[in-house]
């Protein structure tokens, strides 16, 4: 017995030792510092790949400002269309954000009233519902530039028509609504079109009034939602598809930068805007290197909730035009509109 107590002491005995050693051992190469700063230390933002370089940079190197244009009918009234607009130089991407007109939103300024974006518009002006998206979407927005569909549709006139492609029919029925004089202008079938400013405008007056009966057509392109709905999303889907096609025909195609850059300049007078012509005339010098296949162009999303008005709930999501894909918001602005900080 006594031999077995002393083999079991000394067993125990280097067991002891042994930890102890290995203790200290653990003890001088953790530190629980490095473990903390690992997790909580951000990746550093790398838009769209691999093209930055997070040692050498500058923000105007970079970032060359993001504009909201504002669609409004005419001076005055709410607005029918929001697009914000970025370009990162050092990505060398052309992106867009289509904003619904009927976005709900809250006006702190009237009690939290519950209303659309376009109502907001009118409520207020261009300034403050560009301040307004700047919060809601956590990206800054230096520019703004109120387009009315007399604008646009000389804007257009002045450059030449827009190919498009159209994924549904478009075609007048009739309306409840007096005082009508779009109807017989908009009768388009689905496929490549070429719209000029005035087919733009139409179907934008379609796709907004609530009186104008919806064809079969067009419901089942919708999937058959409600009318309300389908007139919201038109008046979205038609906005992007006409961006897209004039982003494509003038902002990046060479042999037509300088004619939209001339037109946009001569009717410069007619927009609601803080752009000076050296601005106006630097977003175009920026945006000369974009290519066809660094356009982005996205659809914010939401539930669309029907009661006396028509609401998009924005549910933080936005919907690609090609695709069809639903991206994060948050993502989309911090890889192609946000200041590299």
């Amino acid at each position: 017995m006594d031999n077995l107590r002393r083999f079991v002491l000394i067993i125990s005995l280097i067991s002891f030792v042994l930890l102890c050693v290995g203790g200290f051992y653990i003890a001088d190469v953790y530190d629980p510092k490095s473990i903390q700063k690992e997790v909580t230390e951000p990746t550093p933002l790398v838009p769209n790949g691999n093209k930055y370089d997070p040692d050498n940079y500058t923000k105007q190197d970079y970032y060359k400002g993001n504009t909201l244009f504002v669609l409004t009918p005419k001076e005055g009234e709410a607005a029918t269309g929001f697009v914000l607009a970025g370009y990162n130089e050092g990505t060398a991407d052309l992106n867009f954000i289509v904003i619904p007109h009927d976005l709900k939103v809250t006006d702190a300024a009237l009690n939290n009233s519950v209303m659309t974006l376009g109502a907001y518009f009118f409520e207020h002006n261009a300034k403050d519902t560009t301040a307004y998206l700047s919060a809601l979407l956590s990206v800054d927005i230096d520019n703004y530039i109120t387009l009315s569909y007399d604008s646009l549709t000389s804007l257009i006139e002045k450059t030449g028509k827009i190919k498009a492609v159209l994924p549904m029919d478009i075609k007048f029925i009739k309306t409840s609504t007096e005082d009508v004089n779009y109807g017989d202008k908009v009768n388009f079938s689905k496929g490549e079109k070429e719209l000029s400013g005035s087919d733009i405008v139409n179907i934008l007056k379609f796709a907004t009034d609530e009186g104008a009966y919806i064809s079969p057509e067009l419901s089942k392109y919708y999937e058959d939602a409600g009318v309300r709905q389908i007139h919201s999303k038109l008046a979205t889907d038609i906005i992007a598809i006409s961006v897209n096609g004039l982003a494509k025909n003038y902002l990046i195609n060479p042999e037509n930068q300088d004619k939209f850059k001339n037109a946009f300049a001569g009717l410069k007078d007619s927009f609601d805007t803080n752009c000076d012509e050296e601005k106006v005339t630097e977003m175009f010098r920026n945006i000369s290197n974009a290519e066809d296949e660094e356009i982005g162009m996205f659809i914010i999303a939401g539930d669309l909730q029907v009661g006396k008005k028509v609401y998009v709930a924005f549910d933080g999501t936005a919907n690609e035009l090609d695709t069809s894909s639903s991206l994060s918001v948050t993502n989309i602005i911090a890889n192609r509109f946000t200041y590299i900080r």
